[in-house]
């Protein structure tokens, strides 16, 4: 029978992901070796101290690829001190892979700021557009790693088709501010038919491939926190 290769091979650069406790959180570590289903990785640590993970103690590996980001649970068999040091994993479970473009919606509150903008290229965070108009504020509904809706109230020099600058409020990012691209607009109808907001999709543009992996680390951040809260 054939059996699939792993993508979790000596070198890789992974992060250990420790989903609850008093070390919940993600640590950058590495692949030092792999050998009869156990995975040896470099010991993970925290502003300069080694991260006191337990025996058995639950974890999941991350692996970024180009196209997709790879996961596998492992447990925690023992630490290795002599030689190389390093954590003894074994998996507990089926190495899963996410597909980078098909990028997961998460539910997004608190307020977005906006404006009108002609084309520019923000992505380094460098402004340089001094005709954009003053800045609107928006409710955040839902974001990706591909872009995000927003309800707002005022619609007036905004369209399919154009482009806005957003400043993404309560997310954390080494940068705010991006580019988007209107790709659709909605109407939400009050009783009497007329319109009490809109709801705007909009597209990241000229987004940097560290912004954009912040944005779904903090995806996949927000999604343990509702999984472990029985919400999703």
């Amino acid at each position: 029978m054939y059996k699939k290769k792993s993508r979790f091979t000596v070198n890789e650069s992974i992060k250990i992901i420790v989903e609850s406790g008093p070390n919940e959180g993600e640590y950058k570590s590495k692949i030092i070796d792999v050998s009869k289903g156990k995975i040896k990785l470099a010991l993970p640590t925290y502003e300069g101290e080694e991260v006191d993970l337990k025996k058995k103690n639950p974890l999941i590996l991350s692996l970024e690829g180009s196209n997709a980001i790879y996961t596998v649970r492992v447990k925690v068999l023992k630490k290795v001190k002599r030689g190389i040091a390093g954590l003894i994993v074994t998996k507990d479970g089926d190495e899963k892979r996410i597909q980078r473009r098909k990028y997961v919606r998460v539910s997004l509150k608190g307020y977005i700021d906006y404006r009108e903008v002609e084309y520019q290229n923000i992505g380094k965070c460098v402004l340089n557009n001094d005709k954009g108009s003053e800045f609107k504020e928006g409710k955040g509904i839902d974001i990706s790693g591909g872009g995000l809706m927003m309800s707002v109230e005022d619609i007036k020099g905004i369209k399919v088709g154009g482009f806005l600058e957003l400043k993404i409020k309560g997310l954390n990012l080494s940068c705010d501010t991006f580019n988007g691209e209107i790709v659709r607009m909605q109407g939400v109808e009050k009783d009497n038919g007329q319109f009490s907001s809109y709801i705007v999709g909009v597209k990241f543009i000229d987004i940097t491939d560290k912004s954009r992996e912040e944005i779904i680390e903090w995806v996949f951040a927000k999604q343990r926190d509702l999984r472990q809260k029985g919400l999703m």
